[in-house]
């Protein structure tokens, strides 16, 4: 049995990693969805593969990855927490460095008709 890996693309900056742990990946072409899939795709062609690459190919990333930093850290701190907090950069930095550089190998693409069906939408 195979288990794949659901979702779209602009669920979060966080696929590459995703990608390093499932060698199969599902992928709905519904509505927008496709636009998000074929950034994927684009990104998986230019060679990004690790959580390294994606930063260096998004020089911006790791200025998000830090705002977020000093977003948990206040709000930890407001509910009284005071453990170390481990940036997120070093962690997904680290996670990525566990698993080989790679990129699912199954891909599938789903129609998207149940989400629509869902939506009440043809």
């Amino acid at each position: 049995m195979h288990l794949y890996m659901s979702g779209t693309p602009s669920n979060d900056h966080y696929q590459v990693i995703e990608n390093q742990m499932c060698t199969h990946r599902l992928f709905s072409m519904h509505g927008d969805y496709v636009g998000q899939v074929m950034k994927w795709l684009d990104l998986v062609k230019s060679g990004v593969r690790t959580f390294d690459d994606y930063c260096n190919s998004k020089p911006h990333f790791k200025r998000f990855l830090a705002h977020q930093d000093n977003i948990m850290r206040r709000t930890l701190s407001e509910h009284g927490v005071s453990d170390k907090w481990i940036p997120y950069a070093e962690m997904l930095g680290a996670l990525s460095a566990k698993y080989q550089p790679t990129i699912p190998r199954h891909i599938m693409l789903d129609s998207g008709a149940f989400t629509a069906w869902n939506a009440g939408k043809t």
